[in-house]
């Protein structure tokens, strides 16, 4: 998903019913992408590429305290 922070993530069926891969940011406290595309298949709405790509539309998402800010430099 082209935000920061991004988000890997498999989106698949088994047969009808939808199935996500979360890795660690399904733990994360602050609103992600995997939020994003959960609501959308809770809704019955399972996104496809283009949707995925719309949802970058902007690129960042609100920082949070405790995510390591690799933009700074190390000693800063």
């Amino acid at each position: 998903m082209p935000v920061d922070p991004g988000n890997l993530l498999f989106l698949g069926a088994l047969g009808e019913m939808p199935v996500i891969g979360l890795p660690g940011c399904a733990r994360s406290p602050a609103l992600n992408g995997a939020d994003w595309v959960l609501e959308r298949v809770a809704c019955g709405m399972v996104p496809g590429p283009t949707d995925f790509a719309a949802m970058g539309v902007g690129g960042l998402l609100k920082e949070i305290p405790i995510r390591p800010q690799p933009r700074e430099a190390r000693g800063s």
